[in-house]
This record gives C-alpha cells, structure tokens and sequence, in this order.
C-alpha cells in the first residue's frame, strides 16, 4: 500500500506544479522602455526579455503594441495619458490601459510612466520641443477573456411611483461560447433610488433586478451594471437610461 500511495501523490504534486506554472505565466510583467516621445503621452518604446523583442508606441488616446515572441501586432487599443508640472520644464506623464492582445485574445493591463520636457518657442507664432528624459512601459497578461455588458430596461419609460425590470447581458468578446458566470452589481446616479435584489449572479450570461426610482426622480436616470469578472472573464461596465414621467 505505501508504494501505491507514493505513486498517486506524485502524479498530484506534478499537477498543481504545472498549475503553480501557468498561473505564474499569465502574472508575469513585462517591461520595456521609453526611446523617443513627441508629446505627452505620444511615444515610442522597446522591449527585451528572453524570448525576444518586441515593441510599442502611443499616440495619446491609443496604444500599439507586439510583445516579445508573439507573431503579430495588435493595434489600436485605448489608451489614456495624463500629465503633471513637477518643476521649470520638467512634466511626469503616467498612462494606463486595458488592452485585448490579437496573438491569444486575452487582457493585458498596462501602464506607463515618464518624465519628459516642454519648452515652447514663440516668434511670430509657437512650437513646442518635446524631450524625453526617461521613460518605461509596462504589460502584465492575464488568463483572462474581455467581455462586454448591455443593460436593457423594459419599460423603458414610465411614471412617477412606478418601477422596471432591467436586464444585463454580460458577452465574452473572443469566444462567443466561453459564457461569463459571476456577480454583477447595479447602480444608478442617486443613491436614494433602489435595486431589488442590488446585484445578481448570472445564469447563461444574463439576469435581471427591479429599478425603482425615488418618487421624487423625475426625467432621465442613467443606469449602470458592473460586472465583476471571474477567473476565465475581465470585468467590464455597461449603462443604458430610464425616464421617468410626472404621475400627475
């Protein structure tokens, strides 16, 4: 019997090492660094790691990107810069974004940060000179699929003291038959208006709660479903509006 125990545990501890393994894989960050910035938030970088090189620029509002042993881009996902005065000339300019890589279809967050100087010449008109001073990029994939959220309200319109059923719709964006499960919370502008239950737990990627306005809420009224994600789903947000009539 001690034999036969010995060899069903190191099949096991085989396992949750190759687990351990790929869990680590998708936690792995991925740097690279800045090599040229024409303005906030508009740059150029390159990557190195052992598996090769890859690269990525920025534009402001939209980030391009091939990480080092992929075989493809992926370009053009959202991006968002901002920048602050540290001191003279000198700017620190942080960005962010959540991106869906094209070589796997899974998210990869990311973030950046660098300093860079502005110094504006004025002579019958301005330019500007943009210099980077030091700047990084970094990526961390995830196992993660993007999914999307659509919020349906049925009516759409009604009285005062009256309420609805709204109806989320949580979709995985990559893999159609990958159906999301988790929790999803609802919310609307005011605090005084309520959800019955609060949130819901979806069931073939859907479910529904009672919105009941305060009777005081008149007109329209945005309402929000935030999906929480799982292990296989990234999270997302999606909104839709009532309106409210007077009961008088």
């Amino acid at each position: 019997m001690k034999g036969l125990k010995t060899n069903l545990i190191v099949p096991v501890i085989a396992v949750l090492i190759l687990a351990v393994l790929a869990h680590n894989a998708y936690a792995t960050t991925i740097t690279g660094t800045a090599t040229k910035c024409t303005a906030f938030g508009s740059c150029s970088y390159t990557i190195s790691t052992s598996s090769g090189s890859g690269w990525a620029t920025t534009n402001g509002i939209s980030i391009s990107f091939q990480l080092p042993g992929e075989l493809k881009a992926t370009y053009g996902q959202p991006y968002h810069a901002q920048h602050v005065l540290i001191s003279g000339i000198e700017y620190n300019v942080t960005g962010s974004f959540v991106a869906t890589d094209a070589n796997n279809g899974k998210v990869v967050l990311g973030s950046t940060k660098s300093i860079i100087t502005l110094v504006i010449h004025c002579q019958r008109g301005c330019t500007y000179t943009y210099t980077l001073v030091s700047g990084t990029i970094t990526f961390t994939p995830t196992n993660k699929d993007p999914t999307s959220t659509t919020v349906t309200c049925n009516p759409s319109s009604f009285a005062a003291g009256g309420h609805t059923i709204c109806k989320v719709q949580i979709s995985d964006v990559t893999n159609s038959t990958n159906i999301p499960k988790g929790k999803v919370t609802f919310s609307s502008n005011s605090s005084i208006d309520t959800f019955t239950p609060a949130y819901c737990y979806l069931s073939s990627g859907s479910c529904s709660v009672q919105f009941t306005p305060n009777e005081e809420h008149v007109g329209g009224i945005p309402i929000y479903a935030a999906y929480a994600g799982n292990f296989n789903h990234f999270k997302s947000i999606g909104s839709t509006a009532v309106y409210v009539t007077s009961s008088g």
